[in-house]
């Protein structure tokens, strides 16, 4: 194995773009952005990680919204959205509603649903957006270099964007904290954006694992996993690499691609963990919870029921994950 220090070269990149299944690496403040001045109303942008890195599977954006900065109401024809707040208060419209959003919260806006957003107090507020499937960042770099309104009209024809109506009278809410989602005695998930909410295209969650917890290498031979670090210091192995993830940090283990992460700090460590497609990972989740259940908090893994761990192999066979043996990586 062999440690990484920087962001994808340039070959990587390519090799992506030919193969979906080739792993990407992106440090924080080394994805050399493209920046975008104009997205909204005092809004401007980035896109860390495009289509051609990820063969065309999402593209991550960051947003950055000045007090009073605006994104008025549109709808996508192709693309899905999820929104994750990283600083800052927020007022997300989605179809009817208006949603009250601060940092830590999340939401996703299927392709067809009127959205726009609004940074609401005195901070700036940054968001990180996953777009399904990638691409989208060709559309504000042609906005970017569009003459005026004609040309931005021809693009978002061009591109499925439509304008959407301000609401008449939108109901607040704010019932997106996260709910406990699974727990796997070292770590646990708190959803953030469920397989239900988004008919099985994502699953969102946020990841909080105990110093020295993690998980074992593995594959998923029917989604892609995307990493993002929070807080705290991951060591993950991804194929032939070992990264020390810190905060803003981003991995991608397409589909096919041996990974394990473990928390190499002191205190508990978090994270962004993204699952396309959702469904059969959701309801693996569901199940390995009820499973790990019954071993308890403090049975090493040695001790664990010979008959317990066949039936924990069983279900990841069932739902396509290999796992290489039991027990921390």
């Amino acid at each position: 194995m062999t440690n990484i220090s920087t962001d994808a070269s340039a070959g990587a990149a390519r090799k992506a773009a030919e193969n979906c299944t080739f792993p990407l690496v992106v440090r924080a403040g080394q994805a050399n952005p493209r920046t975008y001045k104009i997205m909204g109303d005092g809004v401007s942008g980035a896109c860390l990680v495009g289509a051609e890195e990820t063969g065309g599977v999402f593209s991550l954006f960051e947003i950055t919204a000045e007090p009073g900065g605006v994104i008025s109401p549109h709808r996508h024809s192709t693309e899905e959205e999820t929104f994750y707040i990283l600083e800052g208060n927020f007022e997300v419209q989605r179809g009817g509603e208006l949603i009250e959003m601060s940092a830590g919260m999340a939401l996703h806006g299927p392709r067809g649903v009127i959205h726009g957003l609004r940074c609401v107090g005195d901070v700036t507020g940054r968001i990180l957006i996953v777009t399904i499937p990638g691409g989208f960042e060709n559309y504000y770099r042609e906005m970017n270099e569009s003459e005026g309104a004609a040309d931005l009209a021809f693009l978002m024809g061009k591109y499925g964007l439509q304008a959407g109506p301000e609401p008449i009278q939108p109901s607040h809410y704010s019932h997106l904290a996260p709910n406990r989602f699974v727990g796997l005695r070292d770590h646990r998930g708190h959803v953030l954006v469920s397989s239900d909410e988004t008919d099985g295209v994502l699953v969102l969650a946020g990841l909080e694992v105990d110093p020295k917890g993690g998980l074992q290498p593995h594959l998923h031979r029917l989604e892609e996993e995307i990493f993002y670090v929070l807080e705290g210091q991951f060591r993950i192995m991804l194929a032939d690499q070992v990264i020390d993830a810190l905060p803003g940090d981003f991995v991608f283990a397409p589909r096919g691609t041996v990974h394990s992460w473990s928390n190499v700090g002191d205190a508990p460590a978090y994270a962004l963990v993204l699952i396309a497609p959702a469904e059969n990972f959701q309801n693996f989740s569901l199940e390995m919870e009820k499973l790990v259940a019954r071993i308890g908090e403090d049975v090493p893994d040695r001790e664990v029921d010979p008959a317990l761990l066949q039936e924990i192999k069983g279900v990841y066979q069932r739902h396509s994950i290999e796992l290489s043996e039991f027990g921390q990586p």
